[in-house]
C-alpha cells in the first residue's frame, strides 16, 4: 500500500505537466476545429493610431469559414454594412448607397478572418519557423494579471511572438482560445513586450448556436455589381500561384523585388471593376500579413461610370481603412497607383512598394508615406511612429 501511495503521488505531481497542452497541439486544435462548431456573437474590436482611437462594434454570425456573416453596428458611418461569405463567395451590402456587390467567384481570401474573426494562422510551418509559441500556465497568467475568461468561457492564451527580437519588426499576437470548442475569443496584438496593445478585438456575448442569420435583407431595387467568371468589366478571381494567375489573364504580373525575412507568396488575387484590373498579392510569414496591391490611375471613363457612387464609397472605405489594425503606403507609379499595407512598419513597406518595377515613374506624383486608400488621411501605429 505503501508503495502504492507513494507511486500515486509522484503521478499526481507530474499530472499537470502531463496534461499542459503544448504550442502545437493548440494551433492544431485550433485548425480541426474550425467549422465544427456553429456561433453568434458581438465582437468590440478596439484601435490606436498614434493619438487616435478607433472603434468598432460587429455582429457575427458564423457556421464556417466558408459561411458567414458580419453586420457592423459601429462606427455609423459603417453602421448596417453587411459582409457575408456563402459557400466562400462574398457579398457586400452598402445600404446607403443601396450597393451590392456579389462575387460569383470562391473567394479563398483569408484577410476577412486574420482582421475580424482572429487567426493563428495560414501557414503552419512558417508560423513555427519564424515565432516563438507560449501557452501561458496559471502562474503566468496570474502574475501578468491576464483575465482567462472572454465572454464567460475559459480559455487558453498563447502568445506569438518573433524569435530572437526585443523589438518586433512585426506585431506579436496574444489569443484567447476557448477550452472547449477551441474557437478564438480574442486576440491582442503589440510592438513589443513592454508596449501597450495598439489592437484589441474579441467577444463579449458569444453563443453556440444553429439559428443564424447568414444573409442580409437586399432591396429588390438594389444596385447590385455581379462579379462573374470570366467577365471582362467585373469579377474578382483568386489563384494560388503566380504561373497559374499569369496564364490565366495573360499577361506578366510584377512582383517587388524586395520581401522581408520570413514572408513568402500566398496568393494573388485579380479584380476588375468597370474593366479596370487590379492585382493583389497577400503574403505571409505564418503570423503576419503584409499586401501589395497595384491597379491603373482611374480612367476618365471608369470615373463616370462609378461617380454615381465614389464620394461616398470613398468614405466607407477610408472608414474601412482606419478600423483594419494594419500600416499603409501609396505612391504613383508612372501609369499607376501603389498601395502596400499589412503587419509592417510604414519604413518597410515603403521600401516593399518602391522595388515593385512598373511602368517608368515620371508621370506619377512623389509618395508619401503612410497614405491610405484614395481621399484618405496618413495613418501609423502609434509604436510605429513613435520608433
Amino acid at each position: 500500500m505503501r508503495k502504492f501511495l507513494i507511486f500515486a503521488a509522484a503521478w499526481l505531481a507530474m499530472a499537470p505537466r502531463a496534461l499542459a497542452i503544448t504550442p502545437l497541439d493548440l494551433v492544431d486544435a485550433v485548425q480541426q476545429h474550425q467549422g465544427t462548431v456553429s456561433f453568434e456573437g458581438h465582437r468590440i474590436q478596439l484601435l490606436t493610431r498614434q493619438n487616435l482611437d478607433f472603434k468598432a462594434v460587429l455582429q457575427i454570425d458564423y457556421k464556417n469559414e466558408r459561411n458567414y456573416r458580419v453586420d457592423i453596428l459601429q462606427p455609423a458611418k459603417l453602421a448596417d454594412v453587411n459582409l457575408w461569405l456563402r459557400h466562400d463567395r462574398v457579398n457586400i451590402y452598402f445600404p446607403d448607397e443601396n450597393l451590392y456587390f456579389h462575387n460569383d467567384n470562391q473567394s479563398g481570401s483569408t484577410e476577412f478572418a486574420a482582421t475580424i474573426l482572429g487567426q493563428i494562422t495560414a501557414d503552419p510551418d512558417l508560423l513555427f519557423a519564424n515565432y516563438d509559441l507560449d501557452v501561458y500556465n496559471d502562474d503566468q497568467i496570474k502574475s501578468m494579471g491576464l483575465d482567462p475568461v472572454v465572454a464567460g468561457r475559459d480559455c487558453y492564451i498563447l502568445n506569438v511572438a518573433r524569435k530572437g527580437q526585443v523589438f518586433y519588426s512585426t506585431p506579436a499576437h496574444r489569443f484567447w482560445i476557448d477550452k472547449q470548442t477551441f474557437q478564438i475569443l480574442r486576440e491582442t496584438r503589440t510592438w513589443g513586450p513592454q508596449i501597450a496593445p495598439y489592437f484589441d478585438s474579441s467577444f463579449d456575448e458569444f453563443e453556440l448556436t444553429n439559428q443564424l442569420h447568414l444573409k442580409a435583407r437586399v432591396p429588390r431595387d438594389v444596385n447590385a455589381i455581379r462579379l462573374k467568371t470570366g467577365s471582362r468589366n467585373n469579377s474578382f478571381v483568386t489563384y494560388k500561384s503566380l504561373a497559374e494567375a499569369q496564364t490565366a489573364i495573360g499577361q506578366a504580373i510584377e512582383i517587388p523585388s524586395f520581401v522581408p525575412a520570413g514572408f513568402s507568396l500566398y496568393s494573388i488575387e485579380v479584380p476588375i471593376f468597370y474593366g479596370s484590373r487590379t492585382i493583389l498579392l497577400s503574403y505571409t510569414d505564418g503570423a503576419n500579413w503584409m499586401f501589395v496591391q497595384y491597379r491603373p490611375k482611374p480612367t476618365l471613363w471608369v470615373t463616370l461610370l462609378a461617380g454615381a457612387y465614389a464620394v461616398k464609397l470613398v468614405e466607407k472605405f477610408q472608414e474601412l481603412s482606419f478600423q483594419a489594425p494594419y500600416n499603409y503606403y501609396g505612391a504613383d507609379k508612372g501609369n499607376d497607383v501603389v498601395f502596400t499595407y499589412g503587419d509592417l512598419y510604414p519604413d518597410v513597406l515603403k521600401r516593399i512598394g518602391d522595388s515593385l518595377q512598373l511602368q517608368p515613374a515620371g508621370s506619377g506624383s512623389q509618395a508619401t508615406p503612410g497614405t491610405l486608400a484614395p481621399g484618405a488621411a496618413p495613418a501609423t501605429h502609434s509604436a510605429a511612429a513613435g520608433r
